[in-house]
């Protein structure tokens, strides 16, 4: 029996990966037609928990220390929850890929003002250099020597975020870690 829940949980987390790689496919189909993207207004909060929830097994085999701190009392944003969602997972996978044997990775939220909700990945890997931090928002560009990759995280990140009427800023010290920010517009209440 033991057996079996264990089997229909790998069964479930492979038909969310395979999922998830559609939604990639497609992602960057509609990245390239952002005419047709449909937004609709979303909680955050609840596309955070979904991307945690996605990842944290593999965070676990990876001995990542995976946790969120999500603080934001006004967290609806007008989006495509798939597209953030995407952004959130490519800025996950290059944390997870900056961290050698044990580390932390922190998914936190918090309202710097009464118009936007801040997002901040947090990782303890080995952060970018000064030099490769001018860059990393560039299509094609990987600081890493054996990268599994192709560069596009981090850009298409950016498209993304932008196509939200966001902004996202990186902040890391060379053998410290690195914090990606990203900034997005609340939704406008209802009148």
């Amino acid at each position: 029996k033991e057996e079996k829940e264990s089997m229909l949980k790998y069964l479930i987390i492979i038909e969310n990966e395979t999922k998830r790689c559609g939604d990639i496919v497609k992602g960057l189909l509609d990245f390239s037609r952002k005419d047709q993207l449909e937004f609709k207004v979303h909680h955050l909060h609840h596309i955070l928990q979904e991307t945690f929830t996605l990842l944290d097994h593999q965070m676990k085999i990876s001995n990542i220390t995976f946790s969120t701190d999500l603080n934001a009392k006004k967290d609806s944003i007008r989006c495509n929850d798939n597209q953030i969602k995407q952004a959130c997972i490519a800025i996950l996978m290059n944390a997870s890929e900056a961290i050698s044997g044990s580390g932390e990775i922190i998914m936190r939220t918090s309202n710097p003002d009464k118009d936007n909700i801040r997002l901040e990945i947090i990782d303890n890997g080995a952060g970018i250099s000064q030099h490769d931090q001018q860059h990393v928002f560039e299509p094609f560009f990987s600081g890493k020597e054996k990268t599994s990759g192709i560069g596009l995280g981090l850009a298409i990140v950016h498209g993304i975020i932008t196509s939200h009427e966001g902004r996202v800023e990186l902040k890391s010290d060379l053998g410290n870690g690195t914090s990606i920010i990203i900034i997005l517009p609340l939704a406008p209440k209802k009148a």
